[in-house]
């Protein structure tokens, strides 16, 4: 058996189908792609907050139509503007969100009457004639 291994080795090499010569091989240890898949590039880290990113990204400015034209508005309003317009529409989640965002931002100042208050004015009100005095019969 030593015989055969020793006269395979010495027969010379067969160039053919899928038998490049030996000089137009690959090194081992060498890629036949000498490039390769480019490496992902990461977004270097700005040193920002999320706050400061989110503030940034709502005051970007778009052009938005409506039915009077274009106009160019930030971000920002275009998303409480379509919250707004949900909400009047009957959109229940779009609803509370508005709500949550009105309590929120303190839109409802100190000096406007409470929902108790209110409904005092609501009742003192039903009693009044429409010239402001009490009316005897209710």
């Amino acid at each position: 058996m030593k015989d055969d291994d020793k006269s395979k080795a010495t027969k010379p090499y067969e160039v053919g189908y899928k038998k490049p010569p030996k000089s137009g091989q690959f090194q081992q240890g060498t890629s036949g792609n000498k490039k390769g898949r480019p490496r992902k590039i990461k977004e270097p880290l700005t040193g920002e907050s999320t706050s400061e990113i989110l503030k940034k990204v709502l005051n970007d400015t778009i052009q938005v139509s409506d039915g009077h034209g274009s106009k160019i508005i930030t971000k920002g309003e275009a998303m409480m503007t379509q919250i707004v317009n949900k909400a009047i529409s009957g959109d229940i989640q779009a609803f509370k969100q508005l709500q949550s965002l009105i309590v929120e931002s303190s839109l409802l100042l100190p000096e406007q009457p409470k929902a108790s208050q209110l409904r005092g004015l609501l009742v003192r009100h039903a009693y009044l004639d429409k010239d402001g005095n009490p009316s005897p019969e209710k």
